[in-house]
């Protein structure tokens, strides 16, 4: 039911869901009245039970994206009380982000901006990037937080020749940054047999070259826990 309700949100909250939910009655109820011999009354009965099934599957889409709303906001809050408890400078341009790993048909995975908080209201891009590129790739390959305190020269040649990103991948990149911090969000697994999961990562960067302290460092490693709770809490009601 959640899969349903997760696949056919966007369709269901149009302006024709009306016709859209009358249709799916009429065409199901006729089809399964044919199914069972065609008993006339089958007809009657059957679009009424179908409806009722898509308004529990409706509500459910509206509670699942009402849901998700939540959950981001609530992302947005715990980024920008990081900002707030590591007293940035606002004009060091730090921007705080928040990275989650999504599995690709093909097996790969790649990290997907979720939120973000800087003080000049920098949105998230829709782009992702694949974990074997960036310091936030390498953040999550080695489950260790990574800082890389200077960049020198063109930040665009950079990211070329040591992050492995295309050129056209490295000119989307904001060409002020300077320094960047990733520390990995993980799942402490308590089975000896499994591996530890990153569920995420808390992705910091500035225009100052070395803008964070080993306080802020610090204080990074102590909001993973915050978040780990919030995904933990998402994955258990959205499953």
């Amino acid at each position: 039911m959640q899969f349903l309700a997760r696949f056919l949100a966007p369709i269901l909250n149009r302006p024709l869901a009306k016709f859209v939910t009358y249709a799916l009655d009429l065409g199901l109820g006729i089809l399964i009245g044919i199914f069972l011999e065609e008993k006339m009354y089958y007809w009657i009965a059957l679009p009424g039970v179908v409806s009722v099934f898509l308004y529990v599957l409706r509500y459910r889409a509206h509670e699942y994206q009402d849901r998700s709303r939540v959950y981001l906001t609530t992302f947005e809050l715990l980024l920008l009380a990081l900002y707030e408890t590591c007293h940035f400078d606002h004009s060091h341009g730090v921007r705080c982000t928040f990275l989650e790993p999504m599995n690709q048909r093909n097996g790969n995975i790649r990290l997907l901006q979720v939120a973000r908080y800087s003080f000049d209201g920098t949105r998230i891009s829709s782009t992702s990037m694949s974990t074997n590129q960036g310091i936030a790739g390498r953040c999550y390959r080695t489950n260790k937080q990574q800082y890389e305190q200077k960049i020198d020269g063109n930040l665009v040649q950079h990211l070329i020749d040591n992050w492995g990103f295309s050129r056209d991948e490295a000119v989307s990149f904001r060409q002020d940054r300077r320094c960047y911090l990733c520390t990995p969000i993980v799942y402490k697994s308590n089975n000896p047999t499994s591996n530890d999961r990153v569920l995420g990562i808390i992705a910091l960067d500035a225009a100052l070259e070395r803008a964070f302290s080993s306080q802020v460092c610090t204080e990074v490693f102590r909001f993973t826990q915050y978040f780990n709770s919030l995904i933990a809490d998402r994955e258990l009601h959205t499953l």
